[in-house]
């Protein structure tokens, strides 16, 4: 017996990258999976992909940070599948560098609304839906590590990852007496096709250690296995919990500049 058999997976942002990965993972593992995504060509192919490898999953349209899209397509899940057992609120942008002081009020104001308003709505009403059917289900927000380091390049995206995480928190508090859980998976430098321009740039790879003690970027399907413990059995006490998947950068930080210094000083071989 699969994993997931037997059960409904929502996952926004589900047709490429890090959601589409989980997308393929959870069908893979007998999940019925529905993608909520605003690309229609990539949602087709990411159904397409699950069908040919013996999946089910069906795609449906919805800009999510839209209350009634959102809806829209939780009616249509229904419909299609009768209830949602697992939410994935992986949707999410980044729209640019700048210093505080430069950031346009219209890119403050589009990162709230995907980054964290697309949770706030979903998580609402599927949260909704699982507590009127009595449905011990799993929400699992996709984070990022920059919610926890106060970057002076591109502050407003990682404000919208705090709040993400305060929020996670909040939500698992809140609907834990439903035997929901609500855990965040934090990834870091994650190989994507919109990231690999950066990661597979000469400048990151010379100073990959600095980003991550393992010396490599991480794997989309990587991210997806730790989705598939929150949502499987085997994560069934844990809530409010933050899984961070980026081979050691946030631990490293401060303490691998300062090694560095000790060697360029002389201090150390």
């Amino acid at each position: 017996m699969a994993v997931l058999d037997d059960k409904v997976a929502v996952v926004t942002g589900g047709a490429l990258g890090i959601g589409g990965a989980i997308s393929q993972k959870f069908a893979a593992e007998g999940a019925r999976v529905a993608v909520w995504d605003i690309d229609e060509e990539a949602s087709a192919n990411m159904v397409a992909k699950i069908e040919a490898a013996g999946g089910t999953c069906i795609a449906i349209r919805a800009d999510v940070a839209d209350r009634t899209e959102a809806a829209s397509a939780l009616a249509q899940t229904l419909d299609a599948f009768g209830q949602v057992d697992i939410h994935v609120n992986n949707v999410g942008i980044f729209n640019g560098f700048w210093r505080f002081l430069d950031i346009p009020e219209d890119a403050w104001n589009d990162m709230m609304r995907v980054n964290l308003g697309s949770p706030f709505i979903c998580s609402q009403l599927v949260g909704r839906h699982m507590v009127e059917k009595k449905i011990e289900g799993r929400i699992i927000n996709i984070g990022s590590v920059d919610g926890e380091i106060p970057y002076q390049d591109f502050a407003h995206y990682a404000v919208s990852k705090a709040a993400m995480r305060l929020l996670s928190q909040a939500m698992a508090l809140s609907l834990a007496e439903h035997q929901i859980t609500v855990n965040e998976i934090a990834p870091g430098f994650i190989l994507t096709e919109l990231s690999k321009f950066v990661i597979e740039a000469p400048p990151f790879q010379s100073r990959v250690k600095s980003f991550a003690p393992l010396g490599r970027a991480g794997t989309t399907e990587e991210v997806a296995d730790a989705a598939l413990y929150l949502a499987s059995p085997q994560a069934s006490y844990v809530t409010g919990a933050i899984l961070t998947i980026d081979g050691g950068s946030v631990i490293a930080g401060r303490s691998y500049i300062q090694h560095q210094y000790l060697i360029e000083d002389g201090m150390l071989p």
